[in-house]
């Protein structure tokens, strides 16, 4: 299975060279209610502080990446490929190790997230107890509270199409702040913590070969080859650098590249083969 990911112009320079994909914690997602369709069985707590504690719990303990199942969607280019000038990376998920279930809690062919048009009426509830052990939960055993908990989503994001890879991380990293760099080989992966802002980024190391195609956005080749500097016609050669840079990456790593281009007849996107 082919998925795909939405992702800026430097972010696919450092993917494609350094052979990984990046994984997050579920706080630092862009959606505010991520982790909130499930409850505890003690009504004393408020629901607001039931939410948070479930959230920071699942977060803590697992890291998740997001793909989605096609690259011409336009919100997808806007929302997470710098406003079309970005790239989206093409990635066999099964040569990258990800439908792997003794690596992955959630594997890719498990993770596609389900859109709730309202809040579930009858949450599964979890105890105090269990809470404690989210850590311990598998997917043969509790696999209901996991897709509850991770793959349940707003029907306002349907438009993402997505699908998470999640990995248990405890007891091998049980810090969120520090330290801020660090690598980690557990369950033969090798992972890189990275922090270049006040987030956190851990990096796995995947088969080369499971990158399958690279996709430049309607704005990349405009923003890095024409780009200029101050109203004057001298090149950036910064911007012409990085794009010289991402074309021989996907020559090493014998990579068809895709340009996205208006498809007019159909009012919507398209993508060509370009010859590099």
């Amino acid at each position: 299975m082919i998925l795909y990911k939405y992702m800026s112009f430097d972010d696919a320079l450092l993917t494609l060279n350094n052979r990984t994909l990046a994984f997050s914690h579920l706080e630092d997602f862009n959606d505010p209610f991520e982790c909130t369709t499930l409850g505890l069985y003690d009504h004393v707590i408020s629901k607001r502080n039931s939410n948070e504690v479930l959230q920071q719990k699942f977060s803590r303990k697992y890291l998740i990446t997001c793909l989605t199942k096609q690259p011409l969607n336009p919100l997808m280019w806007a929302h997470y490929a710098d406003s079309h000038n970005g790239v989206v990376i093409g990635i066999d998920v099964n040569k990258a190790g990800l439908n792997d279930a003794d690596k992955f809690i959630i594997t890719a062919d498990c993770g596609s997230v389900t859109y709730l048009s309202e809040e579930p009426k009858n949450l599964n509830r979890c105890s105090v107890e269990f809470l404690n052990n989210v850590e311990n939960l598998t997917w043969g055993k509790d696999k209901e509270i996991l897709k509850q908990a991770l793959l349940n989503k707003m029907h306002f994001w349907k438009y993402e199409e997505e699908v998470r890879i999640v990995k248990k991380i405890s007891p091998y990293i049980s810090t969120y702040h520090i330290p801020r760099q660090r690598k980690y080989n557990f369950d033969g992966q090798v992972w890189q913590k990275i922090t270049p802002g006040f987030k956190p980024i851990y990096t796995l190391e995947i088969n080369p070969d499971a990158f399958v195609d690279v996709t430049f956005g309607l704005g990349s080749y405009r923003k890095l080859r024409r780009s200029q500097e101050k109203e004057t016609n001298t090149w950036n050669p910064d911007n012409i650098e990085k794009l010289d840079r991402l074309y021989n990456l996907c020559r090493s790593l014998s990579l068809p590249v895709f340009k996205v281009d208006k498809d007019y007849d159909r009012w919507g996107l398209t993508r060509k083969n370009i010859n590099i």
